[in-house]
């Protein structure tokens, strides 16, 4: 029998509610294929429907199986084209008529042994807001090849192609989508500013990539401060609202450099490469194969000192996911340097055809680390599998050659671990433990 514990201690009887709730809905809507029924509770968030969509189109090709997408009718300002693609190809249900509070607690749910169960012939996968699809999706990402999931029609590329027209995009020169995280675009989410960047230490990479050839097209939203630069094949989309652009500019790209923020699960969709600059060392960011990191570094406030990556790792500082949890460990994130910064896109840019160079010291902490956790026993999923651990997954030579100290030391025993710093979405004992306000 299938084991249903999970970190909100969600009761086999709403689970199974839930369960006959679906049945019921999907019933008249069934084809010949296989069913599958997720439910996802984080309708504001645009990064999370790119991800789940892209992790459920690739474990569960629409050729064999039919995905019902369920999820609460959306808002008026995300009833648009960007939350559309993503599904194109699922079955949208809009969750109506069931109990809400049990909906998105469902969808949240962290479940311990695995995120899918069979009801029957119905597969259901929980844990939404990109837990249960995070999971699942990494169980098969060290053998599966880097690849896309999703593509625009004819007439899609056709309607962005006039788009890129419209602010002088040379098209014959290839181009980097290049996407460095503000937080004014959703100022209410004031926790998420550890993982925020400037964009002004980008300047020299994106003038080094125009001498080697390359435009430079910078995405966002309009909120964002200008870059500074007045240079030819530089531009600046972040005031064109249009909602086929980015898809577009994403698509058929060279190579994307994003920062752990919506937009990259544009470039895990349509399996281009990326390198990413500024990231938050995270359980939760299970890489792609091929993928090339620059981390902020950990410092401690009263001393100055850089921690390096088995102490941020043994202090389980991978989970922490809001500001308050940095403040209350004396922590704070230190940006890449714009010379760390335009040697990792140089690096990058050269070894496009090639794919990154291997780096046996990482791949061998790698290794180690994720032993450490499979031996652990422990529940959490993210505490099993170590997150890095992907074939062809690296670090940026550039951050190594300047941060020579950050693997000098081999992964923590597990019984010197603390517990994760608190507060904590999911921890012991299946509470939710309460975010501070902001003062």
């Amino acid at each position: 029998m299938a084991s249903f514990d999970n970190t909100l201690g969600r009761s086999y009887a709403e689970i199974g509610q839930f369960a006959s709730y679906a049945r019921r809905k999907i019933q008249a809507r069934r084809d010949s294929r296989k069913a599958v029924v997720y439910p996802f509770g984080a309708v504001d968030m645009f990064g999370h429907v790119w991800f789940d969509a892209h992790a459920l189109h690739a474990v569960y090709p629409t050729s064999e199986y039919q995905v019902f997408f369920f999820r609460p009718p959306l808002p008026a300002k995300f009833q648009n084209m960007l939350f559309d693609l993503p599904c194109r190809g699922f079955e949208i249900i809009e969750v109506d008529d069931f109990s809400r509070e049990i909906f998105f607690r469902l969808s949240a749910t962290v479940f311990y042994d695995r995120p899918d169960f069979q009801f029957g012939d119905i597969t259901f996968v929980f844990g939404g807001a990109s837990n249960g699809a995070r999971h699942l999706y990494r169980r098969e990402a060290r053998t599966r090849p880097y690849r896309a999931t999703m593509s625009l029609t004819d007439e899609e590329k056709e309607q962005g192609a006039r788009l890129v027209e419209s602010f002088g995009l040379d098209r014959s020169r290839p181009f980097v989508v290049l996407h460095a995280r503000e937080t004014g675009y959703n100022p209410a989410h004031w926790h998420n500013a550890f993982r925020d960047c400037d964009i002004a230490t980008y300047r020299p990479a994106i003038a080094a990539l125009v001498e080697q050839g390359f435009s430079v097209v910078r995405i966002g939203d309009p909120s964002m401060k200008p870059i500074g630069l007045d240079l030819r094949h530089v531009h600046d989309a972040v005031t064109d609202k249009h909602p086929m652009l980015h898809p577009w500019l994403v698509q058929h790209c060279a190579f994307f450099v994003h920062c752990f923020s919506g937009p990259l699960e544009l470039a895990r969709a349509y399996g281009r490469p990326t390198l990413g600059i500024n990231c938050h060392p995270g359980d939760l960011y299970p890489p792609e194969m091929g993928q090339v990191y620059a981390f902020k570094r950990f410092e401690e406030i009263s001393t100055g000192r850089m921690l390096d990556f088995a102490e941020i790792i043994g202090r389980r500082f991978t989970m922490l996911w809001h500001q308050a949890q940095l403040d209350n460990q004396g922590l704070r994130l230190v940006d890449n340097t714009p010379e760390e910064i335009t040697e990792a896109c140089l690096d990058f840019a050269a070894t496009l055809e090639s794919g990154p160079p291997r780096q046996p010291r990482f791949e061998e902490f790698c290794a180690k680390e994720s032993e450490v956790r499979r031996a652990s026993g422990s529940k959490l999923p993210w505490e099993r599998d170590f997150f890095m651990d992907v074939p062809m997954t690296s670090m940026a030579p550039a951050f190594m050659r300047r941060q020579p100290d950050y693997l000098d030391r081999d992964p923590w025993p597990l019984a010197t671990r603390p517990p994760p710093p608190e507060p904590m979405s999911t921890v012991g004992g299946g509470t939710i433990a309460a975010i501070g306000k902001k003062p």
